[in-house]
């Protein structure tokens, strides 16, 4: 004979909460495991326009974005890195001669203004920043204290004012 007591009813109710807390439990694990994995890599132009403006408070030293991802036909131009920042375009110009990277990366104009990604697949980098307050003499010093091959556009940069170049680089 079947007998139905309020013991095995209540144990029923604490077995189904139990159940519940560590279902719970797993969930808020799993969430923060996927939280901390970055699968998407950051806006090129977000990330540069940032780091520039860090950078021109610190001169003389690099800084590198996160790893940002440029695909087919994507470019920067420093009008359009430069725009909250402060700087004017003729102040920012772009180079693709460290890393070897001129077979990926073409600069555009004779003020070197912009960045064009030539390859056809996408292609991770970083894009360093260095900058002076001290005009293209101090961006030049600084250029060759880090010993970069980086030639500056012409017309210079006047002396006293902030100049700053923005150059891809291979990811480790």
């Amino acid at each position: 004979m079947l007998r139905l007591t309020k013991k095995g009813q209540a144990s029923s109710t604490f077995q189904l909460l139990i159940a519940a807390i560590v279902a719970l439990a797993i969930l808020g694990v799993l969430i923060s495991v996927i939280g901390g994995i970055n699968t998407v890599s950051g806006d090129a132009k977000t990330a540069v326009t940032q780091k520039l403006k860090t950078q021109m408070n610190n001169p003389g030293a690099i800084d590198c974005t996160d790893q940002v991802t440029f695909k087919k036909g994507t470019s920067l131009a420093a009008e359009g890195v430069t725009k909250e920042t402060g700087l004017s375009s003729n102040q920012v110009f772009f180079s693709n001669e460290v890393d070897n990277m001129q077979s990926s990366f073409e600069v555009i104009g004779l003020d070197k203004s912009v960045l064009k990604y030539l390859g056809t697949s996408s292609k991770k980098v970083v894009l360093c920043v260095l900058c002076s307050d001290n005009g293209g003499t101090g961006l030049e010093e600084s250029i060759s204290t880090y010993s970069l091959e980086i030639s500056s556009p012409s017309p210079a940069i006047e002396d006293g004012q902030s100049a700053c170049v923005i150059y891809p680089k291979k990811t480790a």
